[in-house]
């Protein structure tokens, strides 16, 4: 049997080993720079896209001032239909308003006027909640998202629904330990004081009743006029007392003793400082209305005991405040409001729309 003779492979030169060296190290390069290139794509497009992020959670939390100024229209600027559309089927969903009322209501900025306070803000408060909701749902990771959270906190607080206001508080503080808003809610002693036990919130709201039309006061001042809505229904010890006072002229001649643009105007002290009473105070009455720019309400003084003529205007947010019984909210001459100084006064104030009640003897009861 034949033996098979191996033929030994050439030997690889140098020359050889160097080539395949530069093409394997080439290869390798090429492929990291395709890495490279990749992974800087991916993240031009991660920042690009965290900024987009970014940039819709702010505008979704600066859209949210548009449904207070629904209720509370301090910026006189118009609402988009849409919110006023948004809020006469939250209406209708929650059955506030009775459907023939419904039927003639119109969806615009008439809605400031016919449909009573405490609905305007029951509806502009759940609408404002579940855009709140909707935004924390999209951007939770944005930067925006703790102040959309602190926004959260406040809804809570304004609808009363105390276990989900301290649900959010905490959401808030484990998520953003140490930032601002955090430091801003626990430093705040009526969100640490929440009352105890839980409130069934906005659902549990009372339908309201049909009432008259709400009567309106007409402010003559030396700037020009102020037109008012009276909350009789929510306030109807401060609004009798108004009405009386202004029925006699008290307010006639009287200096505005504060006039700040950026807080609040105030009128009603015969003194011109700040302390005078009518030779009375009112009792305070909670209804649950906070002096938020464009509402006007009773002044408290030091001792804390409710003026009987003091009223003031607020001109800018104070969520917190609780002393002093909102009877009121403007509906013409805010811009009046915002020119008025010291050397300013009233020089009559006119009623109209009164409902068929002796006011007076309201009052004489105090």
């Amino acid at each position: 049997m034949a033996k098979i003779k191996y033929v030994a492979d050439a030997p690889v030169t140098l020359e050889e080993k160097l080539r395949n060296w530069y093409q394997r190290e080439r290869l390798l390069i090429h492929r990291g720079i395709i890495a490279a290139l990749v992974l800087t794509l991916l993240g031009l497009g991660w920042y690009f896209w965290s900024a987009r992020q970014d940039q819709r959670a702010w505008l979704a939390l600066s859209e949210l001032d548009e449904y207070d100024q629904m209720a509370f229209p301090y910026v006189m600027s118009p609402v988009a239909p849409e919110r006023w559309q948004e809020l006469k089927n939250l209406l209708q969903e929650k059955q506030l308003v009775p459907v023939e009322e419904l039927s003639r209501l119109k969806a615009g900025e008439e809605m400031r006027t016919s449909v009573p306070l405490d609905l305007l803000e029951q509806g502009t408060t759940l609408l404002r909640l579940r855009r709140l909701e909707d935004a924390l749902a999209r951007y939770s990771g944005s930067t925006a998202a703790p102040f959309l959270r602190y926004q959260r906190v406040l809804g809570y607080y304004r609808a009363r629904d105390w276990a989900r206001c301290r649900s959010a508080m905490e959401e808030l503080s484990r998520r953003h330990p140490g930032h601002l808003v955090t430091e801003l809610v626990k430093s705040n002693g009526t969100l640490g004081a929440l009352p105890a036990g839980d409130s069934a919130g906005p659902a549990a709201w009372p339908r309201p009743k049909t009432t008259p039309p709400a009567p309106q006061a007409v402010v003559h001042t030396t700037r020009g006029d102020l037109t008012f809505l009276l909350l009789e229904d929510d306030a109807p010890l401060a609004v009798a007392n108004f009405i009386t006072l202004a029925d006699a002229h008290f307010y006639d001649g009287l200096f505005f003793y504060r006039a700040e643009a950026n807080r609040s105007v105030a009128v009603g002290c015969p003194l011109g400082t700040g302390q005078g009473e009518p030779g009375y105070f009112l009792p305070e009455e909670k209804n649950g209305l906070r002096h938020l720019p464009g509402m006007l309400a009773m002044e408290a003084g030091q001792d804390r005991r409710q003026s009987g003529s003091r009223v003031a205007l607020s001109l800018a947010a104070n969520q917190w405040s609780e002393e002093g019984t909102v009877f009121g909210k403007i509906l013409a001459g805010l811009e009046v409001a915002e020119k008025l100084t010291t050397e300013d006064r009233v020089l009559g104030i006119s009623i109209t729309g009164k409902r068929d009640t002796d006011y007076a003897s309201r009052v004489k009861k105090l």
